[in-house]
């Protein structure tokens, strides 16, 4: 392990999480993550990146976040989790997104998940786990995001690239 990698999980250790709190936390945020998706693009499309976003399927986009957010609340990190992470993060840096609004965006998508948590929750002790627990995932895909995208082999372009603004059925966008 790595420098990084063993110093990050000095902070976010997800391995005390249960899968019982990941997956009850997922349940309460995946009920309005459509909504807060819609949200964001809205956002979005208000910003300097609107150039952007009239070349992408947002749909498409949507669907590719919301399998994300799933695969990193429900289940561990493993290798095809890296190699997404690495996938978009070559994407964003060929957008030329900058990494303080990639940040931003993270921030963003806590604020919005603390408010769905807060909405589902049974209560103020589920709800004070399932926001530590959506903490601690976020904040370390957030860390392993910025670690990707400031290694050089995600400068790098492929299909990746491509692939990003096709729809599922690889129909090119925009």
């Amino acid at each position: 392990m790595g420098r990084a990698a063993y110093e990050r999980d000095l902070w976010y250790d997800r391995q005390h999480l249960s899968r019982s709190i990941r997956k009850r936390t997922w349940l309460a945020i995946s009920q309005d993550l459509d909504h807060i998706l819609v949200k964001f693009y809205a956002k979005l499309k208000r910003t300097g990146y609107k150039h952007i976003l009239d070349r992408v399927n947002i749909e498409a986009l949507k669907r590719k976040q919301t399998a994300h957010w799933e695969q990193i609340f429900v289940y561990d990190i493993d290798k095809a989790y890296r190699k997404r992470i690495d996938r978009m993060n070559k994407v964003h840096n060929q957008l030329e997104i900058e990494p303080t609004h990639y940040v931003t965006a993270y921030l963003y998508f806590m604020n919005m998940f603390q408010r769905s948590i807060l909405a589902h929750a049974a209560g103020p002790h589920e709800a004070h786990q399932m926001i530590s627990a959506m903490q601690i995932i976020v904040s370390d895909d957030l860390s392993r995001s910025l670690e990707s995208y400031y290694r050089p082999s995600t400068l790098q372009i492929s299909a990746d690239f491509v692939h990003a603004f096709m729809d599922d059925k690889g129909t090119r966008q925009g």
